[in-house]
């Protein structure tokens, strides 16, 4: 798993709690502050390599944990590098995704 990207499309700052674990581990707990308009990438510090690993994560309005890669099949490749993708705004209103890099240069594994 690389890293994870939160993007705010809407007109108001964002917050997020993520809780991230790999392989039963926890390895990254943080809230994650999102300014209008904008997205803050949080690095990734723990292994890249393939694992389970599951995502607790927060907001005013949700509470929920997906696990990857059983949650997130469809979207995971496995010779791919994917990321956890959050986007506050837009069609969707507020969406978390597992994918590849989207073309955002700033996202590595």
């Amino acid at each position: 798993m690389g890293n994870m990207l939160v993007d705010n499309l809407t007109e108001d700052s964002q917050s997020i709690q993520l809780q991230l674990s790999r392989d039963g581990e926890q390895v990254y707990d943080n809230t994650v502050e999102v300014d209008a308009n904008t997205y803050e990438i949080v690095d990734s510090s723990w292994s890249t390599e393939p694992a389970e690993y599951s995502l607790l994560y927060a907001t005013a309005e949700e509470l929920e944990r997906i696990s990857i890669p059983e949650d997130v099949e469809k979207t995971v490749t496995a010779d791919d590098c994917n990321h956890i993708w959050v986007t506050f705004g837009g069609p969707r209103e507020f969406n978390v995704e597992v994918t590849g890099d989207k073309g955002y240069e700033e996202l590595t594994c």
